[in-house]
C-alpha cells in the first residue's frame, strides 16, 4: 500500500502499523504539534517531512514495517547513523521520514526512550513543548508551535494524554 498524500493520516498510518506489529513509534515535530492543535487556522501549515521517535532496540523492526508501508531507506544515511537515527523516502509523496532512536539531539540532549508510551500517537505534550522551549535559535515555526501547546493542551502535575 502507497503512503497517503495527507501526512497527519500518514502519520497515524505509520504508528498504527508499528503498534499492530509490536514497534514503538511516536510522532515529534510540527505533525506532532498539528495533532494536539485545536485552532487549526493558526497551526496549519505545510509540512516537508514526518519526524518520529522509536527505540534503538527495534530498530531491525522499525525497518521492516516502513518497507512494509512502501518507504525506501536511505542506505547510505542509516548506515552512517542507524545506531541513532533512521531516514525513509515516500517517493510517490516527494518527502522523507526522520526517526530518531531513544534520543532527540538538537540544542540539548533528550533521551525519550521511556517517554514513548504516555500517549497513542505523539511524544506527551510538555515534552513536546519542552523541546521548542530548549532551541537556541528560535524561529517563528517553532514559536507557533510553542503558542500551541501552551493555549490548547491541559496544564496539569501528572502525564496523562493532552497534558
Amino acid at each position: 500500500m502507497e503512503p497517503k498524500s495527507n501526512m497527519v493520516e500518514e502519520a497515524a498510518r505509520i504508528v498504527d502499523a508499528a503498534t499492530k506489529n509490536g514497534v514503538t513509534l511516536r510522532l515529534l515535530g510540527g505533525l506532532a504539534t498539528r495533532v494536539h492543535c485545536e485552532d487549526l487556522t493558526f497551526c496549519v501549515r505545510d509540512y516537508s517531512d514526518i519526524d518520529l521517535v522509536g527505540l534503538s532496540k527495534e530498530k531491525h523492526e522499525i525497518i521492516d514495517v516502513f518497507e512494509t508501508l512502501g518507504y525506501i531507506s536511505d542506505t547510505r544515511f542509516n548506515a552512517l547513523h542507524g545506531h541513532k537515527r533512521l531516514k525513509f523516502e515516500d517517493t510517490t509523496n516527494n518527502r522523507h521520514v526522520d526517526i530518531f532512536l531513544d534520543h532527540f539531539d538538537m540544542d540539548h540532549d533528550w533521551d525519550l526512550s521511556h517517554r514513548l508510551h504516555v500517549e497513542k500517537y505523539t511524544l506527551p505534550a510538555s515534552d513536546l513543548l519542552l523541546m521548542k522551549l530548549q532551541i537556541c535559535k528560535i524561529n517563528e515555526k517553532d514559536i507557533r508551535h510553542i503558542i500551541t501547546m501552551v493555549k490548547d493542551c491541559d496544564i496539569g502535575e501528572k502525564d496523562a494524554p493532552h497534558v
